[in-house]
């Protein structure tokens, strides 16, 4: 077999994309988080606008947003995300708003969204109304991609649009204690360390990088300014330590009020699984 005709490597996520749902998404738990971030997607993007969704998924997010008459163009390095995706929106009666394609946001545009479906790169010039990067899209992506991105997706982005990334943040209160209870120091200290983790799904590893909000909002600069932070699960536990809480739905509603309550609060930013952090691209960065 030619190197031209060799067929690309399994992304990390391929092995986890069938069960991914259930996991996460159809999670009792899951649902209320993701709900908490369309809160702020409904906010920042309105009908009419065009959107990148970068790491879509399965096409959760993509999903929400085409219902509210926004066009999304989503993109995932995992062909087997996209797939699953694709089938949502068919189903959903959406192709007319989504457009999705599988591209590898970890090597440097515009290589890598240089493909006509998404229009990014010199040859397909495009403007985006705004971007959503969902629970831990860019954890994925190695610091110095990090900058590269921003610097390509404020090319395309249109002065004043948010740029919305939902970021797994350097030190979470709930894992930190639930795996040191059961005596597992490395998870329970993975995110401290300054060059991260490497996570293993099945069909590949990668490292897993835990940039804090200034940190964050550094490497997207001068592009993007950080607009405001929310905690997405400082109260409500990750979906792994919360078997009992899928049971307990008067618990679950009581903490999920909390945890909206208190989600610009900056100690509930900086110990929650999750931040979500709101960008606005600059007029002239």
């Amino acid at each position: 077999m030619t190197r031209a005709h060799a067929k690309a490597p399994p992304a990390p996520f391929d092995a986890v994309a069938e069960t991914y749902d259930g996991v996460f998404s159809n999670h009792p738990v899951g649902l209320v988080l993701r709900r908490a971030v369309w809160r702020h997607l409904d906010t920042a993007f309105q009908p009419g606008m065009t959107v990148l969704d970068l790491g879509c998924g399965t096409g959760e997010d993509a999903l929400h947003m085409a219902e509210r008459g926004v066009d999304v163009i989503g993109v995932d390095a995992s062909a087997a995300m996209v797939r699953l995706a694709r089938a949502k929106v068919v189903a959903a009666g959406m192709t007319g708003r989504v457009t999705l394609c599988q591209a590898d946001l970890s090597r440097p545009p515009p290589s890598v969204l240089g493909k006509g479906a998404v229009g990014w790169g010199p040859a397909h010039p495009r403007t985006f109304d705004g971007a959503v990067a969902n629970f831990g899209v860019l954890n994925c992506l190695p610091s110095t991609s990090l900058g590269q991105l921003g610097r390509e997706l404020a090319c395309r982005m249109a002065p004043g649009g948010r740029f919305i990334a939902v970021v797994m943040g350097p030190s979470c209160a709930w894992e930190v204690a639930w795996y040191a209870l059961r005596g597992d120091v490395r998870r329970a200290t993975r995110r401290l360390r300054h060059d991260g983790t490497t996570a293993d799904f099945g069909s590949g590893s990668l490292a897993v990088l835990y940039p804090g909000h200034n940190a964050l909002a550094a490497a997207l600069a001068p592009g993007f300014r950080p607009e405001y932070a929310a905690a997405i699960g400082s109260v409500l536990p990750p979906t792994y330590a919360c078997g009992w809480l899928g049971r307990r739905p008067r618990v679950l509603t009581r903490l999920t009020a909390i945890d909206r309550r208190i989600e610009r609060w900056p100690l509930a930013v900086r110990l929650a699984d999750h931040y979500l952090a709101c960008l606005e691209r600059t007029p002239d960065g």
